[in-house]
């Protein structure tokens, strides 16, 4: 089984040994640098550029179907548009849940706050039928 990443960080430790174990993952494909940086800026003003998503799904579309996952995290409308490919192509698409905490610290009359989420599961998007 393959995973093909498509999100705006690597993964960490936690999701590769859970794709490894859970899902039987051997190989993990990153977005090629190009394709990374579409993802990683999308616009957030005007028109949303679907061309620039269709180079990533002809990315996706030269793996076979039956033997990959997609794990899709970013932009709501590209994430949205990704999965659904994924669904109505026959793809398995996951994102990773994640649980944050937040620690408090005061020095000096200030309050920091910190957040550090951490990994819990990959879950699979799921196709809406009613």
């Amino acid at each position: 089984m393959k995973a093909l990443v498509i999100t705006s960080h690597r993964l960490n430790d936690e999701q590769i040994l859970e794709l490894q174990s859970r899902y039987k993952v051997e190989e993990i494909i990153y977005l090629p640098e190009d394709l990374q940086n579409i993802w990683s800026n999308i616009e957030p003003s005007g028109e949303f550029p679907i061309d620039n998503l269709k180079k990533i799904v002809s990315w996706i579309s030269k793996e076979k179907r039956e033997n990959v996952f997609v794990i899709v995290q970013g932009e709501f409308g590209a994430t949205f548009l990704i999965v659904d490919y994924c669904l109505k192509n026959g793809y398995k698409a996951l994102y990773a849940t994640s649980k944050r905490q937040v620690k408090e610290e005061v020095k000096e009359g200030e309050t920091h706050t910190i957040r550090v989420f951490k990994h819990v599961n990959f879950r699979e998007y799921k196709e809406w039928k009613c």
